[in-house]
């Protein structure tokens, strides 16, 4: 019988880079685990670099039937957006000491909240188990977004540090950050670099170690290191970050003669290593999709999205390789609305929006009997939304005085 514990080191490395190769980081794990001289060959994930996710996302939360409470159980769905493949993961901490608070777009990673005050920020990995703890609190406020960066310093007794970022509000007006070593969040405040008609941030999504916003002229807004004037300031780990604004949108471009150009929707998705800026639903002529150049500071209009399919949504946005899933048409943009779903071919380019087949306008895919469509999974999680965050109900009822069901009959009673 094979004594695979002999296998020479430089190929037990090679074997492990082809797990890696689609981000099978659980894998990659098992396969750490098979011996002690396997893993002695591979570099541990939760402690070396070199391991970022790109392209999983977490789906959903499993609902326990009982309580309808999507924490009780602790099963997460999450899918690679890459290559198709669906994962169940088991976490036991959003049974116990955590509640969830969001999951960051793009890098698999879960952001949670300590439920015992003063309820302390934890960023945990559930494909290798590694977690981060911050000093700041969670703050008390809907959370329409969360996102993960690393920013890598100087200093070799700090090589890196890790932020939190946080799109806040009933209205997705402000971003808030805090790093390991901050108290507390704290305002990433709008700094203008050209005359804008109104401000209002809609959508945010991590891209190159920084963070970028887009408002209803679809220009770009990018977080930015200031540095602090104070010493004080600079030691006790409070840096300044600024939410400036870098690319001028298409709304102001094409209008630049109009003292009152068009708002419109734009959306940011993240797909394949890049940044893109998708133009609303009621784009009917020009380009509706533009790749955002963060280096030249430029936007890029697409002429073809290729073998992607983009969903969008006032509340969501994701775009994956549609042949990597079936019934997913590539080339298609699908915007998911509260009550219907559109649709757009982006190669027609005479093409505009139609609505789509009644089957794929689901509000709740909980009450459908038939079997669902992948189209209709990733339109109803676009358009999912929590009207409070876990933090305001738990502060509000108490951890075990309310369900779901209960807080919702609540809610659309106005009490």
């Amino acid at each position: 019988m094979a004594d695979w514990s002999v296998l020479p080191n430089d190929l037990v490395v090679k074997i492990s880079e082809l797990v890696l190769a689609n981000e099978d980081l659980d894998h990659y794990v098992d396969f750490r685990a098979v011996c002690p001289q396997w893993r002695c060959a591979t570099a541990d994930p939760s402690m070396a670099d070199g391991f970022e996710l790109t392209n999983w996302m977490m789906l959903e939360r499993e609902l326990d039937r009982s309580t309808l409470d999507p924490g009780a159980t602790g099963v997460v769905t999450f899918v690679n957006l890459g290559t198709g493949r669906f994962l169940l993961k088991d976490m036991p901490r959003l049974r116990s000491r955590y509640f969830f608070v969001g999951a960051a777009a793009g890098c698999g990673l879960l952001v949670l909240g300590e439920k015992a005050p003063p309820h302390r920020t934890l960023v945990y990995n559930p494909f290798t188990g590694a977690e981060i703890q911050f000093r700041a609190p969670i703050p008390a406020e809907q959370v329409n977004a969360v996102a993960v960066t690393t920013v890598t310093s100087s200093s070799s007794s700090s090589p890196s540090t890790m932020r939190v970022f946080i799109f806040t509000g009933h209205y997705g007006h402000s971003v808030i950050w805090a790093d390991e070593r901050s108290p507390s969040f704290q305002e990433a405040r709008y700094t203008a670099s050209w005359p804008e008609p109104g401000f209002v941030l809609q959508y945010m999504a991590a891209s190159a170690g920084a963070v970028h916003a887009t408002n209803t002229y679809g220009s770009i807004i990018s977080s930015t290191d200031v540095v602090a004037e104070e010493k004080d300031e600079e030691e006790s780990g409070r840096n300044i970050i600024t939410m400036a604004a870098a690319i001028p949108g298409p709304s102001l471009v094409e209008e630049a003669d109009s003292s009152e150009p068009d708002e419109h929707r734009y959306f940011l998705v993240r797909s394949e290593g890049e940044l893109l800026l998708v133009r609303g639903k009621y784009r009917r002529t020009g380009p509706v999709v533009y790749k955002v150049d963060t280096v030249n500071k430029v936007l890029v209009p697409l002429r073809s999205i290729g073998s992607r399919a983009i969903f969008v949504s006032d509340l969501r946005c994701l775009a994956l390789d549609a042949s990597k899933f079936p019934t997913v048409q590539p080339g298609i943009i699908y915007y998911a609305g509260v009550s219907l779903v559109i649709a757009r071919d982006y190669e027609n380019v005479a093409g505009g929006w139609t609505e789509v087949p009644e089957d794929l306008d689901t509000e709740c895919l909980e009450c459908c009997c038939r079997p669902v469509t992948l189209p209709q999974i990733f339109a109803n999680y676009c358009r999912a939304f929590e009207q409070h965050s876990e933090l305001e109900k738990m502060l509000l009822f108490g951890d075990n005085c309310y369900t779901y069901s209960e807080w919702n009959e609540m809610d659309g009673n106005g009490e």
